[in-house]
């Protein structure tokens, strides 16, 4: 009888583990269709964290996260993700602007050249008007296009100046075509003007111990980024609405091309926000200097019916482009040993 009941114990824990296997194995099902759930799940978040419109809901990136074989313990490790919080709406931008405000008697133009103080009265988030062409306002632009990583490098920049660019890249740009802002510190004075920065979405910021000049530390910003395209910007510009989608649809037709804006002009004494003319191209003078050309009567008579198309350049302002990260390591990038800004861009 005791022999009888140990047997029958044995086969009910026997039919019970043989149940848990099937269950488990039915769970996590093959290696292949484990893994393509897994990526299914990781690219759903990530749709959440790129589609995000930085108003409160913004969330960490997946850096850190590994994929594991099961589908369940994906969805374990991203149940487990933070939110970070970081948003627009959250940061303290006047706790910011005070840290380095301008002081009563101060020149305002001694720091940047431009009126600091009509900078600081400008709001940080201000919305620059439409000034683009019609056809440009009525364009619609595809959603599929490549990422782009904004690397934006600094010395001593105003900090309105300066949080006014990175604001206007959040909300000028669709989330999912966004991967970073990279912000370069080439060794300002004061840290915190570009680390306070970090508290706003997608801004990662690295520091030079000492005094590295434009060129070596638009390498290493790019060497960060993640983006599939890099695109420089000026520490003291604004972009506009729909800015980035023109220069990242050239570069998915060609790679091989670099794209650079229209630059609009912003008043620097009273920080008005002004239209620039489109027919200009970059030229350059005998001594090298880089100069705005208007474009020959040739071109502009075959751009009659075409106002929009884009406009081939010798040579462009160097401030603000967008390349392939791809075709920018091909070609050797920046000659490291350049020491000052001026010159990269012929």
């Amino acid at each position: 009888m005791r022999c009888l009941k140990t047997r029958t114990v044995l086969g009910l824990l026997t039919a019970a583990w043989l149940i848990g296997v099937v269950y488990f194995l039915s769970d996590i099902r093959s290696p292949e269709q484990s893994t393509h759930d897994g990526d299914s799940y990781l690219e759903d978040y990530d749709k959440f964290i790129d589609n995000n419109d930085f108003h409160g809901r913004n969330t960490a990136p997946l850096d850190d996260l590994r994929v594991t074989a099961a589908h369940t313990e994906v969805r374990k490790h991203i149940r487990k993700l933070p939110l970070d919080g970081r948003s627009i709406e959250n940061f303290d931008a006047q706790g910011y602007l005070a840290g380095a405000k301008l002081k009563e008697g101060q020149d305002p133009y001694a720091n940047n050249a431009y009126n600091q103080k009509a900078s600081e009265d400008a709001s940080f988030n201000r919305d620059p008007p439409d000034v683009r062409h019609s056809q440009c306002q009525s364009k619609s632009w595809p959603s599929d296009l490549p990422t782009t990583s904004v690397i934006i490098c600094f010395h001593n920049e105003g900090r309105a100046a300066l949080l006014r660019t990175v604001v206007s890249v959040l909300l000028q740009t669709p989330g999912h075509l966004l991967k970073d802002i990279i912000l370069v510190d080439d060794d300002s004075k004061n840290p915190d003007d570009g680390k306070l920065l970090e508290k706003l979405p997608k801004v990662k910021t690295i520091r030079n111990n000492g005094r590295e000049g434009l060129i070596r530390s638009r390498v290493k910003g790019a060497d960060l980024a993640r983006g599939d395209v890099l695109t420089f910007l000026d520490s003291h510009c604004e972009c506009n609405k729909h800015w980035i989608e023109p220069l990242l649809m050239r570069i998915q037709e060609n790679r091989k091309i670099l794209v650079s804006p229209i630059i609009d002009v912003i008043n620097m004494d009273n920080f008005q926000y002004l239209a620039s003319s489109p027919d200009l191209r970059g030229g350059f003078s005998w001594n090298m200097n880089f100069k705005w050309d208007y474009l020959p009567q040739h071109v502009l008579a075959g751009r009659q019916n075409a106002p929009i198309s884009p406009i081939k350049t010798p040579v462009i302002a160097g401030g603000l482009f967008s390349i392939s990260k791809l075709w920018f390591n091909e070609l050797g990038r920046y000659d490291p040993d350049m020491d000052v800004w001026g010159g990269e861009n012929l």
